[in-house]
C-alpha cells in the first residue's frame, strides 16, 4: 500500500519502522532468555501476564531495573480485587526511579529555575 487515500480509505499518516524494535520486543526477548517464556506476540504476552501474575510482574520489575531499597517479600501479598497488595514489604524512592538514567538514555534536562532562565 502506498499510503494514498481513496474514497473508501483514508491516507496512512504514519506507520512504524519495521526495522526498529521497541521496548516491548526487547522485553519479550529478555523473558525468553531469562525466564524461558516464549511470548511470540502480544496475545501470548498478555496471556502470560494474566495467568502468572507473580512471574510476569517480577520479570517487569527486574527488566526495568526497579531499585528496591527493601526487597519485597513476594510479588503479591493479596490477590483480591480491589485491595491487591503488590510487592509487600518493598520500599523504593519514587524520585530515584523517575530520574534514573539508563545506560542508553540522556540525563534529564535542567529546569528553567536552575539555568537562570525566566522562560516558563
Amino acid at each position: 500500500m502506498t499510503g494514498a487515500a481513496t474514497p473508501d480509505t483514508p491516507e496512512i499518516l504514519w506507520a512504524p519502522d519495521a526495522t526498529q524494535r521497541g521496548r516491548l520486543a526487547e522485553f519479550t526477548d529478555w523473558v525468553r532468555e531469562h525466564r524461558g517464556v516464549d511470548a511470540g506476540d502480544y496475545a501470548a504476552l498478555h496471556d502470560w501476564s494474566v495467568r502468572d501474575l507473580e512471574g510476569f510482574w517480577s520479570a517487569v520489575a527486574e527488566f526495568l531495573g526497579v531499585r528496591f531499597h527493601d526487597r519485597p517479600a513476594s510479588v503479591l501479598g493479596r490477590t483480591t480485587m480491589p485491595g491487591a497488595e503488590w510487592f509487600p514489604g518493598a520500599t523504593l524512592n519514587y524520585a530515584e526511579q523517575a530520574l534514573a538514567v539508563g545506560a542508553d538514555a540522556t540525563p534529564p534536562s535542567s529546569s528553567p529555575a536552575r539555568t537562570g532562565s525566566n522562560a516558563r
